[in-house]
């Protein structure tokens, strides 16, 4: 949820557009009002190819977040009887990419090797809780790979504190954000 939240805040953000442009965020799922200028598309080509390459690097393709380029309508799609339409071609927008994960980044099927993570897994195995990522740390007598450690320290700060703060302009998450826990 995290991510899809700060990936949609990315994308209005790079638009110069604020959070409000995120209409809906639900189900793993966000829908933006954008701009339909030329500054607006490449902004979201460049943030989508952003978002794409920071989630294959650190999730090795497992974690998809699929960003269409939507769907063009007028000011009169906004009525009730029209933005049915608009949603429905939006939704079919988005299923057609789905098709096709990481588009920008893998533009063909053979494209694809995964060299980045193989001497990982000769050092430390594998992760000892998911099986899929290379082991990294060690918590509890146990390898884990990054991810799975990150996922049981962040429960533990989630359940231990009343707020979370989202930091722009840090390195963490998608290249652009950090998230901090605190009880005060």
């Amino acid at each position: 949820n995290l991510y899809t939240l700060l990936s949609a805040r990315m994308l209005t953000d790079a638009c110069g557009l604020p959070s409000l442009n995120c209409i809906t965020n639900a189900g793993g799922k966000f829908l933006l009002i954008i701009h339909d200028t030329p500054d607006c598309c490449n902004a979201l080509n460049e943030t989508k190819a952003s978002i794409e390459m920071w989630t294959f690097e650190n999730f090795f393709g497992e974690l998809k977040i699929i960003i269409d380029d939507g769907v063009p309508f007028e000011y009169a799609g906004f009525s009730i009887k029209n933005f049915q339409k608009v949603m429905q071609r939006s939704s079919e927008s988005l299923n057609r990419c789905k098709l096709r994960p990481f588009s920008q980044l893998l533009p063909d099927s053979k494209s694809f090797v995964d060299n980045n993570r193989f001497s990982e897994f000769q050092k430390f195995g594998s992760c000892k809780l998911c099986g899929h990522e290379p082991g990294q740390k060690e918590k509890n007598r146990a390898i884990l790979g990054n991810n799975c450690f990150d996922a049981i320290v962040t429960g533990q700060k989630v359940t231990k504190n009343n707020f979370v703060i989202i930091k722009k302009d840090s390195q963490k998450i998608l290249g652009h954000y950090n998230v901090e826990y605190n009880d005060k």
